[in-house]
């Protein structure tokens, strides 16, 4: 990582989530592995004001972790198949997505 990036660069030991999240329904991508472009995706389903959580609720999870290793020869398969699993999280989330919105606007219609 440079320092010509055009991007802030958040490191994770000293970056606090409410210092970047602000509304509920934001997301964080936080990549962890750059060479695999291994990531997880976050989003904020619930802020209460003046309460804080110490430890973080998963809502969802999808797949399994991968190894924490990577066997270069391996690599090309391992990408073809996370951009897979990647897709189908994506359709996943956007379905939620869909499904979220369309409830809100019941509630919001019956107000």
């Amino acid at each position: 990582m440079g320092s010509d990036s055009d991007q802030d660069v958040y490191l994770m030991d000293n970056t606090v989530l409410s210092d970047l999240i602000d509304d509920e329904g934001q997301h964080l991508m936080f990549t962890f592995d750059y060479m695999t472009d291994r990531s997880f995706f976050m989003e904020m389903k619930e802020l209460i004001p003046g309460k804080n959580l110490m430890d973080p609720i998963c809502s969802l999870s999808l797949g399994k972790a991968p190894a924490q290793n990577v066997d270069l020869e391996q690599m090309p398969k391992r990408l073809r198949l996370q951009q897979q699993r990647l897709k189908t999280w994506m359709k996943s989330f956007s379905a939620q997505i869909r499904s979220t919105k369309t409830n809100s606007t019941l509630r919001d219609s019956t107000k």
